[in-house]
């Protein structure tokens, strides 16, 4: 269920997310009403899988926030992030990039530099630089995020694994797999760990890493990680299938 857009919460990705921000008032209930109708319509599409009329409807949302809220406050900043992430699924990486980087901007300011979201953002926006093959782009960007989480979190924490997922698919994406290697399994490590040998980001780990051993030819380490348990594998009663997939 899609929340309102309020005073006290700000967006990150393509969902509400509630955190204790002040919003200042700058425009009129008529302004603040559109742009919750805005958001909510393009949630709603985005949800369904309507691209294009998502980009529409958070287009809108995007011409009110800085009458709303502000032009450099962070909920325009992460009304800016979710519309470059619509363009990115569309395809349309030229329109998305620069919305990502004016959101990130702006967060960064904003909220910090350290802040959980704008690690968010930082993956977002590598996301998008390693589908456009903008590999030197998208590497710096994943290791920010990765180091902040360990800082955050601690380098224990599933979060932290889902960051080195997406950095060693990105060292895999570069040929470089030997680096991608220790990220895999350390990943694999901490998600056995923390989440259990039956949960689908430790079945996803193991796809990833028998994809790489495949990849490198390496197929005596790849076969034991087709047929290891996994919930995965117990839900499908079949082997996994070695396939890549970010965290």
């Amino acid at each position: 269920m899609v929340r309102p857009l309020s005073r006290r919460a700000v967006l990150t990705g393509l969902i509400l997310l509630a955190v204790p921000f002040f919003v200042p008032r700058v425009a009129g209930a008529d302004d603040e009403a559109d742009l919750q109708a805005a958001f909510a319509e393009g949630n709603a599409l985005q949800t369904k899988g309507d691209y294009p009329g998502a980009a529409r409807a958070f287009e809108r949302a995007a011409q009110l926030a800085p009458k709303v809220f502000g032009p450099e406050h962070e909920n325009t900043g992460l009304i800016l992030n979710n519309l470059g992430l619509v363009y990115k699924a569309m395809g349309q990486y030229a329109k998305a990039e620069p919305l990502l980087e004016r959101g990130l901007k702006i967060l960064e300011a904003r909220i910090g530099p350290d802040h959980p979201i704008v690690a968010k953002c930082l993956n977002n926006l590598a996301s998008l630089h390693q589908a456009m093959g903008h590999y030197d782009k998208a590497e710096p960007l994943l290791e920010r995020s990765l180091k902040m989480k360990e800082a955050k979190l601690g380098p224990d924490d599933p979060s932290v694994a889902a960051g080195l997922n997406n950095l060693a698919l990105l060292n895999v994406d570069m040929g470089r797999y030997a680096k991608a290697e220790p990220l895999f399994q350390r990943a694999l490590k901490i998600r056995e760990a923390k989440l259990g040998s039956d949960h689908p980001d430790v079945a996803q780990t193991l796809s990833n890493l028998a994809a790489l051993y495949r990849d490198m030819g390496q197929r005596a380490k790849a076969a034991p990680l087709y047929q290891r348990p996994s919930g995965f594998a117990r839900q499908s009663s079949a082997p996994i299938i070695p396939t890549w997939r970010a965290a």
